[in-house]
């Protein structure tokens, strides 16, 4: 059975940049690209694929972190504890003029997916509250406004800017350890990611003098999902990444005599061209994480 669970509620903490002034409102939009409301077989390579359009409008602001969680769900509303995270890194130097920026990381699920699991010998896992899990983010600019008194900085703070999407991980107990099964998936991908938040920067209500910018998340308003599209150069520059990603991760455990420094953390950002569909942008990728094409 496939869960299907979205929100896309808020969480911006405005720590600041030393950036321009805002006279302007301007927006961008978040997306999930990977995972979807979908079930998958347990991995140890599972894409963790963020998009953002308009980044300039975010990178304007400053440097910025895009952190990400993943937590169980237990039961219908109530979040477990999480079982793994990482961060992606964005440098207000990025020089990509490309209207989509791709955040590109990966989780190992075989990692995570024994906590809350029967234990042996059991022999079946009847699907239940612990097989759902969350996927969720939330942006921090790490760089501190330049222009703002130590109130006006405060404006915005608490706003949020954050999202989840969740998804399934389906298991069994058989021989040697937990074997995936797929049950009522959807065939192929969806055509476009899911709708993450649409947030909206410009001057703070009522300021005199400049300041930090004022957030706003654009509650009921509809984003734009379907305008990331990914042709077979992005979806290998993607794949790349997640290759990379986990190749470093492995450097860290296994040096070869070829590792001549410490790589930075597995989940790196990235930016890559527009393109067409999605239905064969990550096919490779969607093959590790076991979703049924």
């Amino acid at each position: 059975m496939v869960y299907c669970w979205l929100w896309a509620s808020a969480a911006l903490a405005a720590l600041g940049a030393a950036a321009e002034v805002v006279t302007t409102t301007r927006q961008f939009e978040v997306d999930i690209v990977f995972p979807h409301n979908e079930t998958y077989k347990p991995a140890e390579t599972m894409p963790i694929v963020l998009a953002i359009q308009n980044p300039a409008v975010a990178l304007s602001i400053g440097h910025f972190s895009v952190f990400w969680t993943i937590s169980q769900v237990q039961g219908w509303d109530t979040i477990g504890s999480s079982v793994d995270f990482g961060d992606f890194q964005v440098f207000s130097n990025l020089t990509s003029t490309d209207p989509t920026l791709f955040l590109v990381g990966f989780t190992n699920v075989t990692d995570w997916i024994r906590y809350g699991r029967p234990t042996p010998p059991a022999t079946e896992y009847t699907p239940g509250p612990h097989d759902r899990y969350l996927l969720q983010w939330s942006i921090v600019w790490t760089s501190l406004f330049g222009n703002c008194t130590k109130f006006e900085s405060l404006v915005g703070a608490d706003l949020p800017s954050e999202g989840a999407v969740a998804f399934n991980i389906q298991t069994v107990w058989g021989e040697g350890g937990w074997q995936g099964e797929i049950h009522d998936v959807q065939e192929g991908i969806p055509e476009c990611p899911e709708f993450g938040g649409l947030v909206q920067i410009g001057p703070p209500p009522n300021a005199t003098k400049p300041a930090c910018p004022g957030f706003e998340i654009l509650e009921g308003r509809e984003g734009n999902p379907c305008a990331v599209t990914i042709d077979q150069p992005a979806a290998s520059s993607i794949w790349s990444r997640v290759s990379t990603s986990v190749a470093s991760s492995m450097s860290r455990y296994h040096p070869t005599p070829t590792t001549t420094a410490a790589v930075e953390s597995s989940t790196s950002s990235g930016g890559v061209g527009p393109a067409r569909t999605m239905q064969t942008a990550l096919a490779a990728a969607c093959v590790l994480c076991g979703l049924a094409l």
